[in-house]
Parts: structure tokens; C-alpha cells; sequence
């Protein structure tokens, strides 16, 4: 259900607003809720209204910000519209346009010329010895990646299992998430030790490096210029482990100019609620994620171990050199 604006103040959305709404949504079945689209806000009795009364109907508001951002990204509505909500019923919290702070000023961006990635200290070598970027083959979709180091966070002498915890992030194109990447680096998260792999329909890449996926992802049209028939996205994942467990990156990105990132998300396994998330913290700061995070225990172990009972053939495809 919307609403035109009916303002008072300096032009924003008033109580009358609201209560004309809710006056509405009495009218339903009580599975209705209330969109409220105004380019100038609410004010601060507003939103008062909307959090005393929701149990007479929720009223999700979205602002100028909020309708930029459809005009911009229309895949984004859906995630907004369960983000709202979810800060609405949950947090008691009205959501605002994202990319605005609560006092109204911008929000945060990395630094202009932010420092190269962190390389691999890895060689990938070709069937022939010769040096490669990054390995190819046949695939399809899937959050699969190879690593050769997977950390146990429920190997600990302490009774217990690990945490996860769930970073949704709004990285809108392929800049944003080159910044997410360049910000974990700098926040400690990323190092010289990430594997990644990134998937295509009929064909898979995996490498070792952030700054390799970084080459990888930029430099899509040349990887797929041999596909008959590309899909019109890719997924990617990038994983490495860090102080107590390991953490992963993943979303699907567009296959064509825009480059538009869908479902970012960071994603960390650890033995435990850190004592100092600080580092955390400042992920959420720098880029104004509106969701407050929480750490949820694992309701089954994060590692399964698997015996091969016979032996398997294998092709040697490449080689992966130590330094």
C-alpha cells in the first residue's frame, strides 16, 4: 500500500501520514503492510508513530535515498523491502535510505587510491610447467572453492561448538566490491593465503590470491570470450582463513558492461564470540550496514572428514608451487 506525502515541518511526512495509513490497513486481513515513498522524509514524531503502533500495522518508509536506489538497481528491492522489515519487527528500528547516516551526513567510502590487493606467494604452473594466473576446467554453478588449508573451529578442548556470523553487504557493481575487498585487506581479514573460484555456466576458475581474483573479475571478457553460450551472471566465492576460523566472500556478479553484484555477502566462521570484535565493528562502519550483526552457534560441525576407499584416477591439470 503507498501513500503520497502529506507534510508538516520542513516538508517531511507527519503523524497524519501515518495514521491515515494505519487507518487503511485496519481494513485488511492483517497480512498487509504499509509502504510510505517520500522524497522528504519522515520527522521525528513520525517515526515515533510508526514504532509505538506497529502492532497495528507496520509502515515501511523509503526515502529519497531508498528511491534512488530502485531507479539505479531494481534487483535491490527485495532485499530493502526483508531489511526494513526485518529492522521494523525485529530491532524496532525504522529503516532509512542506505547510504545515509543517522545524522544525515554521507556514508563512509574507502580512500581514493587504495594499495594493491595482497598477492599470492603461490606458483600455479600449467600440465606443462609453464605459468598460468589461474586454473580452468569444466564446472557449473555452486559455492565450491579448493583450499589447501581448511581450519577445524570445532577443534577445541573447551565443550561448545563455533559461531557464524553473516555480513549482508550492499556492494552494488564491481568497484564496490573491489573496495569491500581492498577494506578486509585493510581491517587485517585479507592476506597472501585466499583461494577463489568463480563459476560460469560450463566452465569454473580457481586461483590463489585476492589480487589474482581481482584480475580474474576485471578482466571477464577475455576469461569468457571462449564460452559458446555464457550465462548472463558469474558466481564467485573467495575464502581464507584468519585469526580463529576462516571467512568467506560470495555473491554473483553480471556477466555483461554494468557489472551489477547481486546477494554480497561475508560470511565468517569462528571458534567463538571474539572478546575484541572491533575489527568487525569497523567492517560495519565503514560500510554503514544497516543490519546489526549477531553471532548464531553452528548446529552441526563446520568441518566433515571423508575417507576415499578406493583410489581415483586423477589428470594432472597443474601444479601449485610453494615458495
Amino acid at each position: 500500500m503507498t501513500r503520497p506525502d502529506e507534510v508538516s515541518g520542513k516538508g517531511t511526512a507527519g503523524t497524519k501520514v501515518i495514521a491515515d495509513i494505519r487507518d487503511r490497513l485496519r481494513r485488511g486481513d492483517g497480512s498487509v503492510m504499509g509502504l510510505l515513498f517520500t522524497m522528504n522524509g519522515i520527522n521525528e514524531q513520525a517515526e515515533k508513530e510508526i514504532l509505538d503502533h506497529r502492532e497495528d500495522g507496520l509502515v515501511l518508509v523509503f526515502d529519497e535515498a531508498d528511491i534512488h536506489t530502485f531507479l539505479k538497481q531494481p534487483h535491490e528491492v527485495e532485499r530493502l523491502l526483508h531489511l526494513k522489515h526485518e529492522q521494523l519487527v525485529v530491532h524496532g528500528h525504522v529503516h532509512r535510505g542506505e547510504g545515509q547516516r543517522p545524522g544525515g551526513g554521507k556514508a563512509r567510502t574507502p580512500r581514493k587510491k587504495p594499495r594493491p590487493l595482497p598477492d599470492s606467494p603461490y606458483r600455479l604452473l600449467d600440465a606443462n610447467r609453464e605459468p598460468v594466473a589461474w586454473f580452468h576446467g569444466a564446472g557449473g554453478f555452486g559455492s565450491n572453492v579448493f583450499c589447501l588449508n581448511l581450519p577445524d573451529v570445532d577443534w577445541v578442548p573447551a565443550a561448545g561448538s563455533g559461531v557464524s556470523l553473516d555480513v549482508p553487504v550492499s556492494s552494488w557493481d564491481q568497484q564496490q566490491l573491489f573496495a569491500l575487498l581492498q577494506s578486509l585487506a585493510e581491517l587485517g581479514w585479507i592476506g597472501r593465503n585466499g583461494h577463489w573460484s568463480v563459476q560460469q555456466h560450463g566452465r569454473n576458475w580457481h586461483g590463489h590470491g585476492a589480487r589474482s581474483l581481482h584480475d580474474a573479475l576485471k578482466g571477464w571478457k577475455k576469461r569468457t570470450a571462449e564460452i559458446e553460450d555464457p550465462h548472463h551472471s558469474e558466481e564467485f566465492v573467495y575464502f581464507e582463513a584468519c585469526d580463529g576460523g576462516f571467512f568467506t566472500v560470495s555473491g554473483s556478479i553480471s556477466a555483461e558492461p554494468t557489472r551489477l553484484v547481486y546477494r554480497c555477502n561475508v560470511s565468517f566462521q569462528l571458534v567463538g564470540v571474539p572478546l575484541d570484535p572491533g575489527s568487525l565493528q569497523q567492517l560495519y562502519r565503514r560500510f554503514d550496514i544497516p543490519s546489526r550483526g549477531y553471532f548464531r552457534p553452528l548446529v552441526e560441525r563446520s568441518v566433515t572428514r571423508e575417507r576415499i576407499a578406493d583410489r581415483i584416477p586423477l589428470q594432472v591439470i597443474g601444479y601449485i608451487v610453494e615458495p
